[in-house]
């Protein structure tokens, strides 16, 4: 390992420690993959599953096509239903990505390089959250839902795996709200500290707890929301659907840069505006994604039958249960397509009680005040910030 004068690690050799990291990263997400299915074949071909077995699987080769005696893809590399499933994803991870690195096109294009040093701060510090916290929820929400909405090709889902489907998106959202109303009333009070712990105070004097404040109250609770229903919609949606969704996102990306252009040139936001254009973006994206949720969930739950669709199959049937034990008849479809109602309405995301709202009130207004007063330039200072923040957490956490 290179070093200088002064006995720090020079740039060339933490550019080789990082691209070394990521070797024997991906090394081990290939020999444990590998492994993996290696240990999964060997015991599919001592129960007769699959055929051939072993390593050979692992490597390119023809597959069989169900179709009739006219199709052409009878034999081929890729199943044709699976190609293009994989390339409505990678349309739609093309788009993403380019949403993703927008910001980082809008930042030099049209913002200084110092406001540039600010944003990118914010965003690097901003994305562990989401990465650490949001994304392993995202993962595990968009296998729940595949596996509890999509029980077969022919058979509906039932009442209680709608239910428990719809409860865990209602929940994770509500969170999500009640995170956003947090990070409002007491980090916005708290980034200047933030940063200048974990940078330097030419930041922390800088543009960026501005940036952050209005980073951490918006976009990260937008973001997350955004994950969680997207993962919904790509658990149950068909091929058109997501076609529509890739179509979607191009607008969103139109619309990205418009909006990050107008703020940054014609209202001189600077980093904030590319934070704007950034939330306005989550926001169209979480749109297409609860307007279909609505309908999927509408769909489904006329699809469920009543007491009366099949009374001809059960006659003198007084009640009907279905497989989840929920109340078949009349009378609970009603209540059920209530609930599924309620649950889809975004104003129930928000608190219903004045004492909640008037807690986040006063947490901001006293946290704002400790900002001002007491401040955080010295270590004193700080602590005494620090724990008036505190005071007024476990506050908003006891009301809540």
């Amino acid at each position: 390992m290179n070093m200088d004068s002064n006995g720090k690690v020079n740039d060339q050799s933490a550019i080789y420690a990082f691209a070394y990291a990521q070797m024997v990263y991906s090394f081990v997400i290939l020999f444990s993959y590998t492994g993996f299915f290696l240990n999964l074949y060997r015991d599919a071909s001592v129960a007769g599953i699959v055929s051939p077995c072993g390593i050979s699987l692992l490597f390119p080769r023809k597959v069989h096509v169900d179709g009739d005696s006219k199709s052409k893809f009878k034999e081929s590399f890729f199943d044709p239903k699976l190609k293009n499933l994989t390339w409505t994803f990678a349309k739609q991870g093309i788009f993403k990505h380019i949403l993703t690195e927008g910001d980082k096109i809008l930042s030099v294009a049209f913002i200084t390089e110092a406001i540039q040093g600010d944003y990118s701060l914010v965003e690097k510090y901003g994305s562990i959250v989401a990465r650490l916290l949001f994304q392993p929820i995202e993962e595990s929400s968009r296998v729940f839902f595949s596996k509890t909405l999509s029980p077969g090709a022919d058979q509906p889902p039932q009442k209680g795996a709608i239910l428990s489907a719809l409860t865990l998106l209602h929940l994770l959202l509500r969170l999500y709200t009640l995170l956003s109303l947090l990070f409002l009333s007491l980090a916005t009070n708290y980034t200047s500290l933030l940063i200048d712990i974990l940078a330097a105070r030419v930041f922390s004097t800088g543009s960026a707890p501005r940036v952050m404040a209005v980073y951490c109250a918006f976009y990260i609770p937008l973001l997350a929301a955004n994950g969680v229903t997207e993962s919904f919609v790509q658990a149950v949606a068909g091929p058109d659907t997501l076609a529509r969704q890739s179509g979607w996102m191009a607008v969103c990306w139109v619309a990205f840069f418009a909006i990050g252009w107008s703020t940054i040139i014609g209202v001189h936001a600077g980093a904030v505006g590319v934070v704007v254009a950034n939330c306005v973006n989550m926001v169209m994206r979480v749109s297409f994604s609860w307007t279909f949720m609505k309908a999927y969930f509408g769909n489904a739950v006329d699809s469920i039958p009543t007491k009366a669709t099949v009374a001809e199959n059960k006659p003198g049937s007084k009640n009907i249960v279905n497989n989840d034990g929920i109340d078949g008849n009349e009378g609970g479809n009603e209540f059920f397509c209530k609930e599924v109602a309620e649950m889809l309405n975004p104003w129930n995301l928000l608190p219903k009680s004045a004492l909640v709202w008037g807690t986040f009130v006063v947490a901001w207004a006293v946290t704002y005040t400790s900002n001002e007063t007491i401040g955080w330039k010295t270590l004193n200072s700080k602590l005494q910030h620090l724990g008036v923040g505190f005071v007024m957490f476990l506050t908003v956490l006891g009301v809540v």
